[in-house]
Formats: C-alpha cells, sequence, structure tokens
C-alpha cells in the first residue's frame, strides 16, 4: 500500500484524511490526523518543544497483508488498510489497545460567537476488565471511568488533566486544550415537574443487567450551596452537597433487565443515561483544534506511564523543603500584626508549622488585587516578613488574575490601558449579570494568553510583594473564574483569537510566567505555587494544587480522596485540599470537629498540608477546636514533621524518577482485581498503605489488603489478600506499612528544616526493599547542579541485612555525620529489634535478627 515515510514517521492519506504515525521514543508514538482541506497552525500543544525537535530515529517499518506496521524495540502499531484502523501491541505482537472499528475518526465544525471551531473525535475499544483512571481532578467518587462521562473544563473543584492511564498497560494523552468530553454518548431521560413537591419526576427501564450511568446537568446558574439528590426508587445514585457545582454530575447503579424504576430529581437540569452496553468502548473528542493528535505511551505499568506523561510535558521540579511541613490559612487575617500573632502562637505551645498564609483583602482601598500591600494591612510588610522569617516560617500570599476598576487600582489601569483585559461586555449580556456573583468582581480578567502582559503581571508582583519577601504564589480563581457557570470562558476573546481554542491552560499560563520570572529573579529560592487550576505541565513550574472551595460535609470529605487520586495518577504530582471544606462548618459543633479530626488525619498523608477556612467562622488554628481535638491533631502534626525525611526523599524520586507521592492502588498492586478500584485507600510513597476514615462515629473501618504483599499496623503483621477489621478511634487512622518497607523518620521538630542529624531506620521484614534518603539545602536551585546528597539503604530479608550504602554527593552546610537508630519489625509474632549506628559517610552492614527492643 501507499504511504510516506518521513524523518519523523509515516503518513497515509486515506478518504480525504491525512493520518501520521510518529514515534517520539520505543514507548510513545504520536498519532495525529487532520482533513487535508484544512490547513490550521499547531496553536498550542502540552508537549514541551525539545522533546518534538530531539526527534527519533529508532523505528522500522513493514508492509503486512493488513497493511502497515511501525516498529520500535518495544512496542508495534499496525495500520489496517481496509477501514483506516490502528491498533498498539507490545513487541510480542499482544494487543494494548485499538480504535473502534465501527466507531471512525470523526471531524466536526461548530459556530460560537462568529468562529468555526472545527472538532475531532477518536474511539476505542474497552474491553471487559479494564480500568481507566487519570483525567485530572473531579468530584463524583469514581476510581474507574470506563464507560463514563467526563466533562473535561476548567472550573472550581474540577481541574481537567487529559491524560488517562489504564491497567492493561497504556496511557494516552489528548493533546488539545479545548472544551473535552470523555464519552459523551448519552440519551435524556425525559422529566416532569411536580409543583407540590418541588421535585422532578420520571421513569427509567433497564435494558440489559448492568451498571447504569446517570449524569446531571445543572440548569440553576446559582453557585451558592444546594443539596442535590437523584433517585432510583429507594436509591441515591447522584448527591452532591456543596456550593459550587460544575454543569454536570454522575452516579452509577446497577440495575436489572426489564425492571422499571421511578425517577427523582430534586434539581433543576436535565438527566440522562449511559448504558452499559457503550462501556465496550472509550471516546475523546473535543470542540476545537482541527487536528486530532494525541499520544499513546506505553507501560506497562502505570509508573512507566507517568515517567512517558513526564517526558512530554515536563519533569516535576522539587518544591522547597518546608513546602512539606504545615501550612495555616483562614479566609482570612485582617492586618499582619493578626497573622503574626497567630505565627508567634503557634511558636510559644510548640506545635510545629512552616507557612502562613494570607488571603485577599491586603490590598484593601487600592482596590481588588492592586498587586501591592495597603499601609492599613501593615505600615511595613517587608519588616514584618523578616520577623516572620526570624521565626523559621514562610509566608504565602494570595495573588488573583482579575483587576477591580478602583481609581488607585494602579495595576488595573495599567493593563487596562494596553488593551491586556479580557472585554466582559459580550459574555455579561450573552449570560446574564445574575451569574456574576462571587464577590462582585468577576470581571477584568487578565488575558493570560498575551506574552506582553504576563511579562507585566510578574514585573508588578517582583516590583510590589517579590521583593518584600514572600515565599509562595496562591494563584486563586484562575480557571478563570469568570462565573457561576462552568465553561464561560469559551465565550471571550483572547489576543490569540477563541478562548475556546485555549479552554484550559489559562492557569498554566499564569504559573509558567510567575516560575519563569522568580527564576530569572533568585536562584536561591525555588518556586512554590499553590493554584487552584493546573493543567499537564504544570508540574514543572513549582505548581502544586488544592481541590477548590469544598463544602464541609462527610460527602464531600469522601469524594475529596477520589479526586486528589485521580489527580495524581494522572501524572500530576502535588495536590492537597482545605482541611474540614472551605465553608459549612461550625467549630463548636462536636459533629463539625469529628469530620475535621479524620480530613486532617488524611491530610497529614497527602502531599500539600494545609488547613483553610471562611469567613465568618471561627478560626483554623488547631486550638480552635477544643482540649479533645487539639491534642489529637498536635499528635497528628507530630507524625507529619516526624515523616519529613520520607516525604522529602520522595519528593525527589518525584522529580528524578517521575514517580509519584499520592498512589492509588491501581499503581502499586495492578495485578490484584479486587484493588483496583478501592476510592478510600492508597499508598503514600512506596510504604504507607493509608485507610481514611470516613464515616461519622466509626471506632473501626474495613481495610483490604492487596495481594502479593503483607502489611504491619499497630504491632501485628497481616498477610495480604484479605480483609480486616481495622480499629480506628477518634484519636487514631489506620496506616498500614508494606512488608519490606524501610521507612526513615526524624525527631519532633518545629520545622521542616530542622533536624537531621539523628534519624530512625524502620525496616519491616518479609520482603526485601530498599529506599533513598535524599538531603540538599532545602530551598535553592543547586540540587540542579548536582548539590545533594543520598544515602541508599538496602534490606535483604533472606539473610537479616540491612545495608547502608556510601553516601554519595554533597552540599553547602551538610551533616557529615549522622546517628541512625534501626528498628527492625519480623512477621514472625512481630519480632523486634533495635540498633544504633554511627555513620559517617562510609558502607556499613547491619545485621537484624530476633532480638527484643
Amino acid at each position: 500500500m501507499k504511504y510516506y515515510e518521513e524523518k519523523e514517521g509515516i503518513s497515509i492519506i486515506r478518504n480525504g484524511q491525512k493520518l501520521s504515525i510518529l514515534p517520539v521514543s520505543e514507548k510513545i508514538i504520536r498519532i495525529t490526523c487532520i482533513p487535508v482541506n484544512l490547513t490550521t497552525e499547531e496553536k498550542f500543544s502540552i508537549v514541551r518543544e525539545e522533546v518534538k525537535e530531539k526527534g527519533f530515529s529508532q523505528w522500522k517499518v513493514e508492509q503486512a497483508d493488513y497493511g502497515l506496521l511501525l516498529k520500535t524495540s518495544l512496542i508495534s502499531v499496525a495500520y489496517h488498510e481496509d477501514n483506516g484502523n490502528l491498533s498498539f501491541h507490545e513487541i510480542s505482537g499482544k494487543k494494548i489497545l485499538e480504535e473502534n472499528e465501527e466507531h471512525p475518526r470523526k471531524f466536526f465544525s461548530t459556530r460560537l460567537n462568529g468562529h468555526i471551531l472545527h472538532g475531532t473525535e477518536a474511539a476505542f475499544q474497552s474491553p471487559d476488565g479494564e480500568v481507566i483512571g487519570g483525567l485530572g481532578q473531579h468530584n463524583d467518587g469514581v476510581m474507574n471511568f470506563r464507560g463514563h462521562f467526563v466533562h473535561m473544563s476548567q472550573y472550581n473543584t474540577v481541574i481537567p488533566i487529559p491524560m488517562i492511564v489504564s491497567n492493561w498497560g497504556y496511557g494516552i494523552l489528548w493533546d488539545n486544550p479545548s472544551l473535552t468530553e470523555l464519552n459523551p454518548q448519552k440519551e435524556e431521560i425525559p422529566l416532569c415537574f411536580e409543583p407540590d413537591i418541588k421535585n422532578w419526576h420520571g421513569t427509567f427501564t433497564a435494558s440489559e443487567d448492568g451498571e447504569y450511568n446517570f449524569i446531571f446537568e445543572k440548569q440553576n446558574r446559582n453557585m451558592f450551596c444546594e443539596h442535590i439528590q437523584i433517585y432510583l426508587g429507594d436509591h441515591i445514585v447522584v448527591e452532591r452537597n456543596t456550593h459550587w457545582y460544575p454543569n454536570f454530575l454522575s452516579g452509577t447503579i446497577y440495575l436489572k433487565k426489564g425492571q422499571k424504576y421511578p425517577v427523582t430529581v430534586n434539581g433543576t437540569g436535565r438527566l440522562y443515561v449511559q448504558r452499559p452496553a457503550q462501556k465496550k468502548e472509550m471516546v475523546l473528542t473535543s470542540e476545537a483544534g482541527g487536528q486530532l493528535d494525541y499520544y499513546f505511551i506505553y507501560g506497562p505499568k502505570p509508573d512507566d506511564i507517568i515517567c512517558g506523561f513526564r517526558y512530554l510535558t515536563g519533569q516535576a521540579s522539587m518544591l522547597p523543603k518546608w513546602a512539606f511541613g504545615y501550612w495555616q490559612s483562614r479566609e482570612r487575617y485582617h492586618t499582619m500584626d493578626e497573622l503574626l500573632d497567630v505565627a508567634k502562637e503557634y511558636r510559644r505551645r510548640g506545635y510545629p508549622i512552616d507557612v502562613m498564609v494570607q488571603d485577599w483583602q491586603y490590598w484593601r482601598d487600592y482596590g481588588w488585587n492592586a498587586l501591592k500591600f495597603h499601609p492599613d494591612y501593615s505600615k511595613d510588610p517587608g519588616e514584618a516578613i523578616q520577623y516572620l522569617k526570624s521565626l523559621n516560617l514562610h509566608i504565602a500570599l494570595s495573588v488573583w488574575p482579575n483587576f477591580g476598576d478602583e481609581a488607585d487600582n494602579e495595576a488595573y489601569h495599567l493593563f487596562h490601558d494596553k488593551g491586556y483585559i479580557l472585554d466582559d461586555t459580550a459574555v455579561l449580556k450573552q449570560i446574564g449579570g445574575d451569574t456574576v456573583l462571587l464577590q462582585g468582581v468577576q470581571k477584568n480578567f487578565l488575558d493570560m494568553m498575551n506574552d506582553d502582559a504576563v511579562d507585566i503581571y510578574w514585573n508588578k508582583i517582583e516590583e510590589n510583594l517579590f521583593s518584600k519577601g514572600i515565599d509562595a504564589w496562591w494563584l486563586d480563581a484562575n480557571e478563570p473564574n469568570l462565573s457561576s457557570l462552568q465553561d464561560t470562558y469559551r465565550q471571550y476573546e483572547t489576543c490569540l483569537g477563541p478562548a475556546a481554542e485555549y479552554l484550559n491552560i489559562y492557569a498554566l499560563r499564569q504559573c509558567k510566567k510567575v516560575y519563569e520570572g522568580q527564576r530569572k529573579s533568585s536562584e536561591e529560592k525555588r518556586v512554590c505555587i499553590l493554584s487552584r487550576s493546573g493543567f499537564a505541565g504544570g508540574q514543572a513550574y513549582g505548581a502544586t494544587v488544592w481541590s477548590g472551595d469544598s463544602y464541609g460535609t462527610w460527602l464531600v470529605f469522601r469524594q475529596q480522596i477520589t479526586a486528589g487520586l485521580n489527580y495524581c495518577l494522572a501524572g500530576m504530582p502535588y495536590w492537597g485540599s482545605d482541611i474540614g471544606g472551605l465553608v459549612g462548618n461550625n467549630n463548636s459543633d462536636p459533629e463539625y470537629r469529628e469530620l475535621y479530626i479524620r480530613w486532617f488525619q488524611f491530610a497529614v498523608f497527602t502531599p500539600v498540608f494545609r488547613a483553610h477556612g471562611s469567613p465568618g467562622e471561627t478560626g483554623r488554628e488547631i486550638w480552635s477546636f477544643g482540649e479533645e481535638s487539639e491534642s489529637i491533631l498536635h499528635k497528628y502534626l507530630k507524625i507529619r514533621y516526624r515523616l519529613i525525611p520520607y516525604i522529602y526523599s520522595v519528593s525527589w524520586m518525584v522529580t528524578c524518577q517521575g514517580y509519584t507521592m499520592m498512589r492509588p492502588l491501581i499503581m502499586d498492586f495492578s495485578g490484584d482485581t479486587k484493588a483496583l478500584t478501592i476510592t478510600d485507600q492508597y499508598m503514600f510513597g512506596p510504604a504507607l498503605m493509608v485507610c481514611p476514615v470516613t464515616e461519622p462515629h466509626s471506632v473501626t473501618r474495613n481495610v483490604y489488603l492487596p495481594q502479593g504483599s503483607g502489611f504491619y499496623c499497630n504491632d501485628k503483621y497481616y498477610p495480604g489478600g484479605q480483609s480486616v477489621q481495622a480499629d480506628a478511634p477518634l484519636n487514631m487512622m489506620p496506616v498500614f506499612i508494606r512488608a519490606g518497607s524501610i521507612v526513615i523518620t526524624g525527631e519532633d521538630i518545629q520545622f521542616a528544616g530542622e533536624g537531621g542529624d539523628v534519624l530512625d531506620i524502620f525496616v519491616y521484614g518479609g520482603d526485601d526493599g530498599e529506599f533513598t534518603l535524599y538531603e540538599d539545602e532545602g530551598n535553592s536551585y543547586r540540587y540542579e547542579q548536582g548539590f545533594y546528597t543520598e544515602i541508599t539503604f538496602r534490606w535483604k530479608d533472606k539473610s537479616g541485612e540491612l545495608v547502608i550504602e556510601k553516601r554519595k554527593g554533597m552540599y553547602p552546610g551538610m551533616c557529615e555525620t549522622k546517628r541512625f537508630n534501626v528498628h527492625y519489625r519480623g512477621t514472625e509474632k512481630l519480632e523486634k529489634e533495635r540498633k544504633e549506628i554511627c555513620y559517617s559517610g562510609e558502607r556499613v552492614t547491619v545485621t537484624l535478627g530476633k532480638g527484643e527492643e
């Protein structure tokens, strides 16, 4: 058959479309397809330019009976001439993924505000038993998106990342920043309104046995709290109780063929269903872009897939060490003195903390987001911040992407006069001013697509804020949050054309400019960003995210866990939440105190550990919840800080190995089908299986221990492949430690940079293990020049030997000699042993027997 062979790969023209198969590495293949009569420039790509420029030449193409076969050393792509279909294989010939021949690649056009958008669609077969995860942060409590509809558009509490990871050993990076949907096919269920009970009603009859997905599309423009419930008979299928609703909510239920169910909806919207048969295919569709463009990434392990994602989009930069400590935030500290008083109280009580966070309104009468401190907030913010640093604390500051138009707001007038503000006029007329609710200032957003605008944006931040000593940037509302309706940004015009073509990269552009700007200003201070939104590639710019403005309920808490796990599975390493929820809480309520404690315990084992609370509520400081709660919260603060050596070492694995810190069980136990879709357990690094308590008044919780490993908890050893009932009184959250683990902890400290010369090394027998202790200066970029140390610990279970390897590397100010307190835990009646080692950097072997500690 006829094809064109080029340096980058091969191209085939068929039925008016140009299909290109472009090897990127031995494990990654780029697929593009475009109608031959469509000429469109590549407007934005998730993939780094250096990857595309580097090229890859280790491939060959062969003719086959069915068409063509392009091969690297590890994978192959088959082109089937009869239908134009592609299939992806291991080099052995085993099929990994195949396009759906009954649903060929599709191109379509839509009109939006006078522009013609050229959309794309591709469909793949999805076999029984496949688990599809990733896709970023969504709040439906789902760990397997096979057959599920997902609407990928930035919104408060929603962070779409167009990256899929499958347990079949592959990933797909969908290179398109426009509005994208997974599995968009759905059928509407007719509803009628019953005014007497103010609910919508209908009926539904199941056409086959299986799992059905129900999707609610909101029509209410109100952003404030609404408890939405959708019933099939007596069963709640969809429930959400928060004050920020994306356009779509979903839930699943198993139904029996032929049964007829009454449907009740207590919210204003439309209801759709996806039937079990739809799970047999996976469809990705984007509104704009013109060219279909995706990357097939072979694993076969999830970690390998995420390494491929990071190769394409950028390796994660190292966060400062203090970023893994505790962040204290509140909406809001009204003056710098108030913030300093809280900081001093933490130090007085001896409670560890690293970051104080200042939310909005420090600009006062200068106007919204004036990018400078008002003297009524602090007469000398630079001096105050230096005092904060004398307490070994850092400060994060809220910075927004939009501006008030007050006369004294110099930043607004500067951007407005240069034409760098997005024009709201046409959009507000179209969607209605009643949607512009939040703070009354959801307008005057900066055009982040404009390079000159973002350069000036950083210059103002540097001049007025960074120069005063700010350590971290809290980039809020950067979806951008233009109204209470999701997808509003689609209606805008940027300097490059319709925002619909760049819908999901607003926050990425902002994070990138802040990162690049600060790096030019200083190599002594690592960039640390807390962003409400994000996109693929943000990990390269010092960006962490949090889950948005959540509500303080048990339901929301449960949904946070899967939201964070899928965000991390999409290749994005750093995530956290507002502990206890932003709003909907009362610190004096015993029920809420219980929820706060459980959420806090969970947050100790997330990458970003931050408390935050809403206006009109009592504070979020740990002494704000009563003495009993304070004691438990202090206990878990100490646990977090003792784990700093472990956490910081894992963060180095994230940077240098493409590792993931917060790990859904599919990453470590992909061979155990029962573990793949568990929603409330996960690994935190290689050793710790975290089991949050997500039901009120619990004193125990059921825990599944995956096959293939043993586990330790509370001085007891458990074989894997079983469920156990774990103790979980209010002052305890179950954490199981995997056999073969080496867990390195420190002493009780007050801030992340303290200590390090005395460490506890916990060795858990039952399997071989290895862990590398990483250390550096903690805040500079000299690690990029090799200024850091690594000490590798290897446990040989059969011989009972712990080998502590020779230290590699050096950095200024390093501790030359350390004391290691080595603790051994064995499987037989839980043997315990402790030995003390003076380590000066040379290789040491420690034999651990069965003595008593």
